[in-house]
């Protein structure tokens, strides 16, 4: 796929999803990274994967039935017979596929409303909040607006700072034009935080190459990374293991999307009593699960250090264990590995399809139906002897 189309898949991805962009696309925490800018303000910067549609030709062999004639010889005497045979054919087909874009964004962070957790709940005090969110601080952000799950929070090394954002009523987003090379981190404009509930957003899309292997237009200068401070691989993923069996393992994917609804609430038992509608807030819950053979798979610690099938097998027991997958099948950057404890198995080599944020897979492969046997010409007739 060429930079250019890999752009505007995230340019497409980002507009689709102006409200929840600032949040995991798919309720996961995400690590960013804490700016302090000239003025003093803080900002955050983040990169966001999130899964999108594309539709592609896809070429596939189908056996095909035929009529054929063929000359038989039966108790001395030539006949013709008419039989049915299997041949292979290549045909083609429109499918849809789900692939895994990035974006990256950066939006203010006021320390005054953001809420700071440990990673064993504990609510972190504005004041002490303000003093460890210094530059260059990578921080663990949820998905919500409170503090992370447990099966979450567990991954984390104690003194990790959880930011829990105020949920954005609507956020304007400055998409840029693609363009055959990397786009050029703009920081938001300097001036004092505003109180209004909603951030400003600057959103860009993600293309992982190197630098080298960019070319920059003739006579221009080469765009600058994004952020320096981010390696130039995706972030990795966080499924959920167990075992299957002796020698497989059964990776769970989770999607968490929240909304708000209304529910009906009457005052007391009478039934003439009032009825009150309120706000709630909902959390909708959609998983999928892929059985994968160990020999298959390989795995490592947060330290970089591979760990065999056999003491992998000692990990995984009847219960799901939270684990660290990458986004692209290659390892882990270490960067992304800072926060993470060393008990943390992390999963490589395997790429997952892609779950999609509206609690549903990928719609299935749709092949044309099987053509009709076609009636092959007859041979010709046997010539005398």
């Amino acid at each position: 796929m060429s930079i250019l189309r890999a752009c505007l898949l995230c340019a497409m991805a980002a507009a689709a999803c102006a409200v929840d962009v600032a949040r995991a696309m798919d309720g996961q925490p995400t690590q960013q990274i804490v700016h302090v800018e000239v003025n003093g303000t803080l900002t955050l910067t983040a990169q966001i994967s999130k899964p999108v549609y594309e539709t592609i030709q896809r070429a596939y062999t189908v056996m095909v039935p035929y009529q054929e004639t063929r000359l038989v010889e039966e108790n001395g005497v030539q006949k013709e017979v008419t039989v049915t045979v299997q041949k292979p054919e290549t045909k083609t087909a429109t499918v849809t596929v789900c692939k895994h874009v990035c974006v990256m964004m950066c939006s203010p962070l006021d320390h005054k409303t953001a809420k700071g957790f440990e990673v064993d709940g504990r609510r972190i005090p504005a004041a002490e909040l303000a003093r460890r969110l210094t530059d260059q601080s990578l921080v663990v952000v949820s998905a919500m607006d409170g503090m992370i799950p447990d099966y979450y929070a567990s991954i984390y090394k104690p003194g990790t700072v959880i930011l829990a954002l105020p949920a954005p009523s609507s956020l304007p987003l400055q998409m840029p034009t693609p363009g055959p090379t990397r786009p050029q981190f703009v920081p938001p404009p300097p001036g004092p935080l505003s109180d209004a509930p909603v951030p400003g957003l600057i959103v860009q899309p993600v293309a992982f190459q190197a630098p080298a292997q960019i070319a920059a237009p003739a006579g221009s200068v080469p765009a600058a990374p994004i952020d320096s401070a981010f390696p130039n691989t995706p972030a990795p993923l966080i499924v959920f293991a167990t075992r299957s069996g002796a020698d497989d393992l059964k990776i769970r994917q989770l999607v968490e999307t929240p909304s708000e609804g209304e529910l009906t609430v009457r005052a007391n038992d009478s039934a003439v009593a009032p009825e009150v509608v309120m706000k709630v807030q909902r959390l909708t819950r959609h998983s999928e699960t892929t059985v994968v053979p160990l020999k298959a798979l390989r795995f490592s610690s947060s330290e970089a250090r591979d760990i065999a099938t056999d003491r992998i097998k000692e990990r995984f027991g009847a219960g799901e264990t939270t684990v660290l997958i990458s986004a692209d099948g290659q390892p882990v950057d270490d960067f992304w590995l800072q926060n993470i404890q060393s008990k943390v198995p992390v999963l490589r080599g395997v790429k997952l399809p892609p779950v999609s944020t509206n609690g549903g897979a990928m719609p299935p492969m749709a092949y044309p139906p099987m053509p009709a046997p076609v009636p092959a010409a007859p041979l010709p007739p046997p010539t005398a002897p």
